[in-house]
């Protein structure tokens, strides 16, 4: 029964699927399973009144005209698709955003570099001004604009996001990059870290931006490598992983992502326990390390 002081909300973690007068509706998870299905045209008609916390109230008044639609209300919270609840816990329910993870802080330099996966960074990106700093600086270097338009961070000035592509990028009020980033990042985070990359770092070939914000920066940095399974066992890139190591960077060790080739033997290798889908558990690993790293450093 519709209660008027209750508030619903449709289900965020719920996608539904509608063709002709047939709706699916779909659970995400580790997969995808149908939750149900109706063959009724009123749960697609119903959908756009509940995006947000409504009181049943609300609902009554604004569904007058449609008690179609008002009737179908209890069988969809019966079914999981609609939440019930006070506004306070619903709202809760309905973040896009990450709840902030832990201590935030002032500035960030994320690098990107260019790994295939660098193009599935936009949802952690642009959560991370809400959640982690208060500023975000992000460097995209020469192989990463294979997979990232960098006009896109164009876009998201007002987050608090600067975009620098070259060693002699001078904007934003920054006049010398490397030097400016480095001083003012508390967190520096290269993701995905390619091995070409990481030879750089390891042997302090400063060629280009990121790798001159690492040579020059004291704050913890940060490497999520991602690679064909045949490099990271490498004994090349595991010298160069070892001397990271030993210089007190954090290596976010790899596990197997998925392939980029049809052949058994082309595995990727890619950050165990991170799903890339999930910006939120990137935001906590990270907060975790910064906690680390305060402690180690107290110690």
């Amino acid at each position: 029964m519709l209660s008027n002081e209750n508030f619903y909300l449709r289900d965020p973690r719920h996608s539904v699927v509608s063709r002709g007068s047939r709706s699916w509706v779909s659970s995400g998870g580790d997969t995808r399973q149908a939750l149900a299905a109706y063959d009724d045209a009123r749960v697609a008609a119903l959908l756009p009144y509940v995006t947000v916390p409504i009181s049943g109230t609300d609902l009554r008044m604004r569904l007058a005209d449609r008690p179609e639609l008002l009737a179908l209300i209890p069988k969809l919270v019966h079914d999981g698709l609609l939440l019930e609840g006070s506004r306070e816990r619903l709202m809760d329910r309905c973040q896009i955003v990450s709840s902030p993870s832990g201590e935030r802080i002032g500035s960030m330099v994320l690098g990107i570099t260019g790994g295939i996966y660098s193009s599935l960074l936009m949802p952690f990106l642009y959560q991370l001004p809400a959640t982690l700093c208060e500023r975000l600086d992000v460097v995209v270097t020469e192989g990463a604009k294979e997979f990232v338009n960098p006009r896109m961070f164009d876009y998201l000035g007002h987050m608090g996001i600067r975009v620098f592509e070259g060693t002699y990028d001078a904007k934003n009020g920054v006049c010398v990059p490397h030097v400016e980033l480095a001083r003012s990042a508390e967190l520096v985070v290269v993701f995905p870290t390619t091995a070409h990359t990481m030879h750089r770092f390891a042997s302090g070939a400063c060629s280009d931006l990121i790798s001159l914000v690492v040579a020059a920066t004291r704050a913890p940095v940060v490497l999520l490598p991602v690679m064909n399974v045949l490099m990271w066992t490498s004994p090349a890139v595991a010298r160069n992983v070892e001397l990271l190591r030993r210089d007190g960077h954090y290596i976010v060790e790899p596990g197997l992502v998925s392939a980029i080739s049809r052949r058994e033997i082309d595995l990727m290798y890619g950050g165990p326990g991170v799903r890339w889908d999930r910006p939120d558990e990137l935001i906590s690993l990270l907060s975790g390390i910064l906690a680390q790293h305060r402690r180690e450093r107290g110690a």
